[in-house]
């Protein structure tokens, strides 16, 4: 089964500024992409972390794979309780594209 949650994750709950862009792949959190920068519409959005969203739905991943546009690193921010508080063996794959 897959669920589709409206949030961003991030390294905290909040909000963020996401710049929605009409072609797949170019929205981006924080700041718009550069080759879409003047066909961008910003919107704010939830931002969730993944140890918040775990806690919520009572999930515990064997793997994380996380491909978000350059927050990867914010991403895994939010994941210390599932790295080092559970009994999780939970292990991540993340990728940095510049």
């Amino acid at each position: 089964m897959v669920t589709i949650e409206k949030v961003a994750i991030g390294g905290a709950p909040g909000t963020a500024t996401l710049y929605r862009a009409r072609a797949d792949g170019m929205s981006r959190l924080g700041e718009p992409n550069k080759l879409l920068r003047d066909r961008v519409e910003p919107i704010e959005v939830p931002v969730t972390t993944i140890d918040e969203f775990c806690a919520r739905t009572g999930l515990t991943p064997d793997w994380l794979l996380i491909d978000i546009e350059g927050f990867e690193f914010a991403a895994l921010l939010g994941t210390l309780a599932l790295r080092v508080c559970s009994n999780s063996n939970a292990r991540s794959s993340a990728w940095w594209w510049r």
